[in-house]
């Protein structure tokens, strides 16, 4: 017992204890290496460069930290969104651009040639919503049609999809047309 207790005083001599005995006369070991502390884990954000230069653009913390997770989906790249684009999401107040960012992170992007066309459009609505005092809570937004339905039309016709802004394109010939190409203003 001469043994123990030497460790023990050595170890009371530390702060740390080594050897207790308990009630049932049984030995037990509990080491003590100082106070104990729980790890902190402190949320890192993985923010890309994209994110500091959306910040040197001047876009608030909240917007660009939502289009930088956008861009982490890669649903949109950075290159994607011009000079207009950046300065109106710059200007629209902090809430209207997470609620249009939200929409535009749950839209079909897959066939969307302008995506800084898009996002302005989608900004244009929603600031014309907003107006009518329709507001913008998710239960007024227009859902977009359902995927399936139109890829199934798309294999089914053969036609393909391009979805564009502003002045839409009608007619053309068919597929497998094999008569002349139809000249300018048959669009």
């Amino acid at each position: 017992m001469q043994f123990v207790e030497s460790r023990s005083e050595m170890a009371e001599g530390n702060g740390l204890t080594t050897m207790d005995q308990d009630e049932s006369g049984d030995d037990s070991v509990v080491v003590t290496l100082g106070p104990v502390t729980q790890p902190t884990y402190m949320h890192e954000k993985n923010n890309s460069e994209d994110y500091e230069t959306l910040i040197a653009y001047g876009l608030d913390e909240k917007v660009a930290s939502k289009l930088d997770e956008i861009y982490k989906t890669g649903k949109l790249a950075h290159a994607d969104l011009d000079e207009r684009a950046l300065d109106a999401l710059k200007e629209f107040p902090v809430e209207g651009a997470l609620n249009v960012l939200v929409q535009l992170l749950d839209a079909n992007l897959e066939h969307v040639s302008n995506k800084s066309a898009y996002l302005c459009g989608v900004m244009k609505t929603y600031r014309q919503k907003s107006r009518a005092g329709q507001g913008s809570q998710p239960n007024n937004l227009a859902k977009a049609p359902d995927e399936d339905k139109i890829k199934s039309i798309l294999e089914r016709t053969g036609y393909t999809l391009d979805v564009t802004t502003g002045q839409r394109k009608y007619g053309g010939p068919p597929p497998g047309w094999d008569g002349p190409t139809p000249g300018n203003g048959c669009e």
